[in-house]
């Protein structure tokens, strides 16, 4: 279907309510949609396009926000979450986030100063479309929806914004810190993957003096016309991080600030948890802090943990066999907390896919699940040291045998000594068979430590793992692998050795 044209749109306006719904579409029609800009606080212009189904009367839509992933644009055709959305009785205003796609500004990485401002901008202009139900103090009835960049600006504007009433944040953060560098050993790979997409997305002339212009030009010499641009912090904080190979305060700071954990009080919304576990971004570990604590707030609260998420550029594709079911999920959701209708059943409050099934609790971790220990006593000399150099050593230590299914928590402890001031250390639980290792989920997770350099005092070093899920089939091995480095991270830069003893690790089974 041709969208409407700007000058279609202004002529529906200046109609009146009567004549409008006299020429309205049958129920059967395509639903109207349409380009319009938003001038947010600050004089920005938002582009977004709206969506309304056929038909539609006065007073009659509860409207659904989507903007998009990081360093992508808006859905500007009625596919996918947002036709089912218009199918099931919804408008939807899908927009490009500040300094991306069509719309204006600089993108501030979803900050409350910015883009959360930017929500409740388009949530007012909505207040004046007559089709969008109206509460009985005139607030719109609002939903959000979309994943990873789109989700973490569900959770912040709730935070802010009373007038959303529910939302349905995927693949996104709780901490953003946490998650780009996790126990403060940042994420290498994907650092410069987000810097260098939303560098080649949004500033796409690069300025002089400008280091994320600078970024973008080594990327693509083409001289693409620019409608926003990344702000220059990015490539400043990036530049931090990977010179000290550490999270400066600074950084950490700008990060939280970002991040739903520091407004968690605050959201308090009907809100559905959607999560991969094989998402290296941003881990289950990131939606159960969300998911625990908005229950914690008294709200309404939906854990749901499927087979995809963010996939690793350079490694296998993800099963991703649930994404179909993601959108009726949603709509679900919507339905019971949208449009109030109490006989919509939305289901146990976790629901995962877990060993090749789908499994309802009450919490996570499943209360039908175990919890196991496995003590592995000591290794001795793991070497430390640059990425690029070595040598590295690795050591696989068996835990249980098969046939059993691994889906929960798991966590290591052990006590460390070595010659550096610190010890860097990669964790993984694995699948180990005749065929070989194959990592749960493709998680890792680094330790970093402080150490005694030159003393026999060892440090008690304690963290959590992953959630991961796996099938441990018969004539296979569920084993904890214990590495210095990891192709995705820096490891520990000076030459050295740690030693482990006590090496301790508890994991959760069905």
């Amino acid at each position: 279907m041709a969208r409407f044209t700007p000058a279609f749109v202004a002529a529906l306006v200046l109609l009146s309510s009567a004549a409008f719904l006299a020429a309205a579409p049958t129920a059967s029609a395509a639903p109207i949609y349409y380009d319009e800009t938003v001038v947010s606080f600050d004089g920005t212009r938002l582009a977004t396009t709206v969506f309304v189904p056929a038909g539609a009367t006065p007073n009659s839509l509860p409207f659904v926000l989507m903007t998009h992933g990081w360093a992508g644009q808006r859905v500007a055709t009625p596919t996918g979450l947002v036709g089912q959305l218009l199918a099931s009785g919804y408008g939807v205003l899908t927009w490009d986030s500040r300094g991306f796609g069509a719309s204006g500004g600089e993108v501030m990485l979803n900050s409350p100063d910015y883009e959360v401002k930017d929500v409740s901008a388009i949530i007012t202009h909505l207040t004046i479309r007559e089709q969008t139900v109206k509460k009985v103090n005139g607030d719109p009835v609002i939903g959000m929806a979309g994943g990873s960049y789109a989700g973490g600006i569900q959770l912040l504007a709730a935070a802010f914004d009373p007038r959303i009433d529910a939302i349905a944040p995927e693949i996104t953060w709780h901490d953003l810190s946490e998650s780009l560098a996790p126990n403060g050993v940042p994420k290498l790979y994907w650092t410069s993957l987000l810097l260098a997409a939303g560098a080649e997305s949004s500033c796409v002339n690069a300025r002089n003096g400008n280091p994320v212009g600078a970024v973008r030009a080594a990327i693509s010499p083409i001289n693409w016309a620019t409608t926003g641009c990344q702000t220059s912090d990015l490539a400043r904080y990036y530049a931090m991080v990977h010179g000290t190979n550490s999270v400066p305060a600074e950084v950490r700071d700008a990060l939280l600030y970002r991040s739903p954990k520091t407004y968690m009080a605050d959201i308090n919304v009907p809100t559905l948890l959607i999560q991969g576990f094989p998402d290296t971004l941003f881990d289950v570990n990131q939606a159960v802090a969300n998911f625990e604590g908005i229950k914690a707030n008294g709200a309404p609260a939906k854990l749901w943990l499927y087979d995809g998420g963010h996939a690793h550029p350079e490694g296998p594709a993800l099963p991703n066999t649930q994404a179909a079911l993601i959108a009726p999920t949603v709509v679900n959701w919507f339905d019971r907390h949208l449009k109030g209708d109490a006989t919509v059943d939305t289901g146990a409050p976790v629901q995962y896919y877990a060993g090749g099934a789908w499994r309802s609790a009450t919490s996570w971790p499943d209360p039908a699940s175990s919890a196991n220990t496995f003590t592995a006593g000591g290794i001795p000399s793991l070497a430390q040291g640059p990425v690029a150099g070595g040598p590295f050593a690795s050591f696989t230590l068996p835990l249980a045998a098969g046939p059993t299914t691994l889906a929960g928590p798991a966590s290591v402890s052990f006590r460390a000594s070595g010659n550096n001031v610190e010890g860097i250390l990669f964790f993984a639980l694995a699948v180990q068979n005749a065929n070989g290792t194959t990592v749960a989920n493709a998680q890792v997770q680094p330790v970093r430590f402080q150490l005694q350099p030159g003393s026999e005092n060892t440090t008690l070093v304690q963290s959590d793992l992953v959630f991961v899920e796996a099938a441990v089939p018969e004539n296979s091995n569920l084993v904890l692998t214990i590495s210095s480095t990891h192709r995705d991270y820096n490891g520990n830069r000076v030459p050295g050795f740690v030693n482990l003893q006590d090496v301790q690790v508890q994991w959760t089974t069905l």
